[in-house]
């Protein structure tokens, strides 16, 4: 005699079912709930100019957010980036999945939980070439970087250790990355 089930009780199998698709668990063993990672707020990180890079004309580096908190936060998409030059005048970064520093094989930007003290990192490359036969203009003194999701900016040092300089502002937007975990990034 085949099995009559009512229409509460097929509910209830397929709501079982697919909590336990999205659990990756079996409808027989308790899924486990977890609360969603919060957004980093930019009081939870400590931000910094963490590498600088110099090649074949391109001009960049690293900025990482440190997790200083006691529990795991998440940062998705771009930080926003603007150089600032000695006199006040500014340019905001254009956003790209890679820069010429990586990282590399992105086709959208990562969710990054970072758990405490872990770090991530958003690239970022400008030019020291100036347009046509022109001098650049002057340098970014400062860099200001407002985390993903975050309405609190810092403001960071424009100098690059590895170019002895500060910042070239020679061909503008500044591009930035989103931010991805600090191992998707090459380190020499």
């Amino acid at each position: 005699m085949p099995m009559r089930l009512h229409l509460p009780t097929i509910t209830v199998i397929l709501a079982s079912a697919a909590l336990a698709t999205a659990c990756g668990s079996s409808p027989s063993s308790a899924p486990a709930v977890h609360p969603a990672t919060r957004i980093c707020k930019a009081s939870q990180l400590k931000i910094a100019l963490t590498h600088s890079a110099v090649a074949a004309g391109n001009i960049g580096g690293y900025l990482g957010f440190t997790n200083t908190s006691g529990s795991a936060c998440r940062l998705t998409g771009w930080p926003i980036l603007v150089g600032v030059t000695a006199s006040g005048s500014t340019s905001r970064a254009a956003t790209v999945l890679t820069t010429m520093f990586g990282p590399f094989g992105l086709k959208a930007a990562p969710v990054v939980t970072l758990k405490p003290r872990a770090l991530a990192e958003a690239a970022f490359q400008g030019s020291d070439v100036p347009k046509s036969d022109s001098v650049c203009p002057p340098s970014y003194r400062y860099l200001r970087v407002t985390p993903p999701g975050s309405t609190s900016t810092v403001q960071l040092s424009a100098f690059l250790p590895t170019l002895g300089t500060y910042m070239p502002a020679c061909r503008t937007p500044i591009v930035v990355s989103p931010v991805v975990p600090s191992a998707d990034l090459y380190k020499p």
